[in-house]
């Protein structure tokens, strides 16, 4: 077993830095984007909030 978790997004970070490239092309940054606002969708249903959170 290698590692937990993050370690296989860490090594494609890890690649695609040391290939001079901002962004992954097995997960672009508009996917990214858009799991993250579905996560906030998902939690203002929940009535779910964090203090760092827009008002």
């Amino acid at each position: 077993m290698t590692g937990r978790g993050y370690t296989y997004e860490l090594r494609e970070v890890t690649r695609r830095v040391q290939q001079g490239l901002t962004e992954s092309p097995v997960m672009p940054l508009e996917d990214s984007l858009n799991t993250m606002r579905l996560f906030d969708g998902v939690r203002a249903q929940l009535g779910v909030a964090y203090p760092n959170d827009a008002h």
